[in-house]
């Protein structure tokens, strides 16, 4: 990999606008120059209708502009020419003059690239992974040069990892904004509504289930095994890469096309280990935010209740005091929690003195029999304890019941006398995109409100 050397490229005064006490307005600019250049044959617009433009614009938003060189700005349109000649000396715009002495501004080629970076950080663009293995998948299978195969096949098959660790580590984003949250209905909401649109309803679904990667892997790596043992393939593509980069001969071309070829097949490879630690984290992630929103909603006596009603306690007298959790206590809680040392050993003491070797003599084992009412008792509770576990194949029977002989029923139609019967929805909505479920879900933007309990609808939907 190179070395991210971007300064030999881009000014070093390039981001100094976006780091300026004007950086809102700069970026504001940049945005609308680069609006207005879309519809054109290039990334570049007349300067009278770009001054015009963003006269108009600074019209609208009454901006005062910080003068670094202390000018005499006395109107919009002067502000206008003096944003036009800053973003020139920080590298992101370049005048041109044309044959009839018209000003064209243009943005520099590497200022569309990192611009276009930009645009899908703030639309949250994500990667079709799907729609990248079928590409690779029909590239391989092509007639095109095997030069170029090769070349567009490695930048998707980045891509498709690239999206996929991009995906694994916003799972960790999203487990710390859940801890934040204070009520059962905002962490709902996260789960539902950000991380459900943002990270399961997209692309790695469709990526687990009915287009699911191992459908293409196999055939895709034996086409790259193939172009590996053929020396007509090689030499094609060796030669192409010759002279892309200007390779000395011919044999480094095949040498970077066997490296290339290499990392693709071990890139297919190791994509189950990705997928792998997804889940993983994806399951946490649901484990949390069930665990959580049920302490939430836990206001029983029980050794559960009492201690959230401590922590809701302690909680609020620190935010309300602005004590700091290092140095401060609170004196009403400290005699709940007595630690001393103990300054001997005796027969409570929490250490275990080493007692020396001992012989082992040999003995029967007694073994206590269970009446058939305390067999019986167990029995039940263990019975009571398991109707509790949600599994994918529990959820399906329980929404199997609720359908009855209906196609679809909404969530808010399904009864809740407790927390238990909440939780019961919870799992239902999560277990919706599973691939066991014999159901499946569509949200609706509507807001249910059943007996104290508040959540956005869903349809249920027998599959």
């Amino acid at each position: 990999m190179k070395e991210i050397n971007i300064f030999e490229i881009v000014p070093e005064n390039f981001f100094v606008p976006l780091s300026s006490q004007g950086k809102t307005l700069y970026i504001k600019i940049i945005s609308l120059i680069y609006k207005l250049v879309q519809n054109g044959l290039s990334y570049g617009i007349d300067k009278d209708i770009l001054v015009d433009e963003i006269e108009e614009y600074l019209g609208l938003i009454n901006y005062d502009i910080e003068n670094e060189e202390d000018e005499q700005l006395n109107n919009n349109r002067e502000k206008a020419n003096y944003l036009i000649r800053k973003l020139i000396n920080y590298g992101w715009i370049y005048p041109e003059q044309t044959n009839d002495y018209k000003q064209i501004i243009n943005f520099h080629d590497y200022a569309i690239v990192i611009l276009e970076a930009f645009l899908k950080i703030v639309s949250k663009e994500s990667l079709e992974y799907q729609g990248n293995i079928i590409s690779i998948y029909s590239m391989l299978y092509s007639n095109e040069k095997a030069g170029v195969v090769i070349k567009q096949v490695f930048e998707n098959t980045k891509g498709i990892i690239s999206g996929l660790k991009n995906l694994n580590s916003n799972i960790k984003k999203y487990m710390d904004r859940l801890t934040k949250q204070k009520t059962p209905e905002e962490i709902m909401q996260e789960f539902f509504g950000n991380y459900t649109k943002e990270v399961i309803d997209k692309a790695y679904h469709r990526l687990k289930t009915s287009e699911n990667v191992s459908k293409y892997r196999p055939k895709i790596i034996e086409k790259l095994n193939e172009s590996l043992n053929s020396s007509e393939f090689l030499s094609e593509a060796g030669e192409f890469y010759r002279e892309d980069e200007e390779f000395g001969s011919l044999d480094e071309g095949i040498e970077k096309v066997k490296d290339i070829v290499h990392n693709i097949i071990n890139a297919f490879n190791e994509l189950d280990d990705i997928m792998h630690d997804i889940d993983s984290k994806n399951a946490k992630y649901i484990r949390a935010a069930v665990t959580r929103a049920k302490f939430l909603l836990n206001n029983s006596k029980d050794m559960t209740g009492i201690v959230k009603g401590i922590l809701e306690y302690i909680s609020n007298e620190y935010k309300e005091l602005e004590l700091s959790l290092s140095s401060d206590y609170l004196e009403e809680v400290t005699d709940l929690f007595t630690l001393y040392s103990y300054g001997y050993i005796d027969e409570t003491s929490l250490y275990i003195a080493n007692e020396g070797k001992k012989s082992f003599k040999p003995g029967k084992i007694l073994s206590d029999t269970l009446s058939k009412e305390e067999r019986q008792r167990k029995i039940d509770e263990f019975k009571k304890k398991q109707e509790k576990q949600y599994s994918p194949k529990k959820v399906n029977e329980i929404v199997d019941e609720l359908l009855g002989d209906k196609k679809m029923v909404l969530a808010s139609e399904i009864e809740i006398n407790s927390v238990d019967d909440f939780i019961k929805i919870i799992y239902i909505r999560l277990y919706g995109n599973h691939i066991l479920s014999k159901y499946s879900i569509n949200r609706k933007d509507i807001i249910a409100s059943n007996n104290g309990f508040t959540f956005k609808n869903f349809e249920i939907w027998r599959k």
